[in-house]
């Protein structure tokens, strides 16, 4: 289907409609994130960490997808997360109205979740446990909260430079000043929030070119979405394999960056043309309980693989990828269905309205 550029866009109608294709893609590449997140956190960063750490093996050509799928899915969610502030979100004018719509939506989530995930991780490694380090898993960033301290810190900058109305350009400068001064030895304490801000920031400019993108996708035939897609993925590929992630992340990540949206984005229209409709809604579900996928995906990998290692005999890694996969996955989609969007509360107190 044909869309006009958004520059020509006269009537309101067509903004809806490419809005409603941009808000689906969207959708889509969240749900490929966050199952590759799953599965990037079941490989393991390296031998002290998930699969790697069991077998104690580099896992061959599982730990290479391991190490280029850490490049690309978390920069991934934060570049969806700038263009999807920038399209959807109405400019908010007061510091109470930013507070509570915006900020309390990710803070809610930090405060109820990250003390028991503490809790939990203590337990099973056998850690020691007190009211300080709890509170202290709130307040720093522990395990995969770290993501809403970054989302949290990301909101908060480009709230100000709309508030004091600056433009994108010096917005993006100094977003792109923080990523590089993360960098810095002296600042690598606070990569969660100097790095990470950049990618959001980059989503943020990235909405000038989103409308052409979703249109020129539309009209392209299968086999050049497919060619492209596979150009992404070829220069995700050799960057994971020539800046070695267990050294350094931020670099490759930094490089990966937008190559690794573009795969997901063009996947997407890929994916509506030759998978059948059930499956990629499928794919869209997960995109829009990605953050119940992201909270609790942990608590069902960590059974499984308690599950796992009681079995007799050693079952082999590929095996044991999909078990786990499945397991962080499904798992929180059906605690979803049977559990939290049952109760108010939980259902608020996960993300949801």
């Amino acid at each position: 289907m044909h869309y006009l550029n958004k520059a020509r866009m006269n009537e309101p109608s067509d903004l809806k409609i490419i809005q409603k294709e941009i808000s689906a893609s969207l959708y889509w590449i969240r749900g490929v994130a966050i199952s590759l997140v799953v599965i990037g956190h079941v490989i393991g960063f390296d031998q002290n960490y998930g699969m790697r750490k069991l077998y104690d093996s580099d896992l061959g050509i599982i730990g290479a997808i391991g190490d280029a799928v850490n490049t690309i899915h978390m920069t991934t969610f934060f570049i969806v997360s700038g263009i999807a502030t920038a399209i959807f979100s109405r400019p908010v004018s007061s510091y109470q109205k930013f507070f509570t719509g915006k900020i309390l939506r990710l803070l809610i989530p930090l405060v109820c979740w990250a003390p028991p995930f503490f809790t939990f991780q203590s337990l099973v490694k056998g850690r020691p446990i007190d009211l300080l380090s709890v509170v202290n898993s709130v307040i720093h960033p522990y395990e995969i909260f770290w993501f809403l301290h970054a989302l949290i810190f990301a909101v908060t900058v480009r709230y100000f430079f709309e508030k004091f109305r600056l433009s994108n350009a010096l917005y993006f400068g100094f977003s792109a000043f923080l990523t590089l001064l993360s960098m810095h030895k002296d600042f690598q304490s606070f990569d969660v929030y100097l790095y990470w801000n950049g990618f959001f920031a980059l989503g943020i400019i990235l909405v000038g070119w989103i409308y052409q993108l979703e249109a020129i996708l539309q009209k392209k035939k299968t086999i050049v979405l497919f060619g492209s897609a596979i150009v992404c993925l070829v220069i995700v590929a050799i960057v994971s394999h020539l800046l070695p992630t267990r050294i350094y992340y931020n670099v490759p990540r930094l490089i990966n960056g937008v190559p690794g949206f573009l795969l997901f984005y063009i996947t997407g229209h890929l994916s509506q043309r030759i998978l059948q409709k059930s499956a990629h809604a499928a794919i869209h579900y997960i995109g829009a309980m990605s953050l119940i996928v992201y909270l609790f995906h942990g608590y069902f990998t960590r059974f499984s693989s308690i599950i796992l290692a009681k079995s007799p005999g050693q079952i082999l890694p590929l095996g044991y990828l999909l078990i786990l996969s499945i397991a962080g996955i499904g798992g929180p989609l059906l605690l979803n269905h049977f559990v939290l969007k049952q109760n108010r509360i939980l259902s608020y107190v996960t993300g949801g309205k």
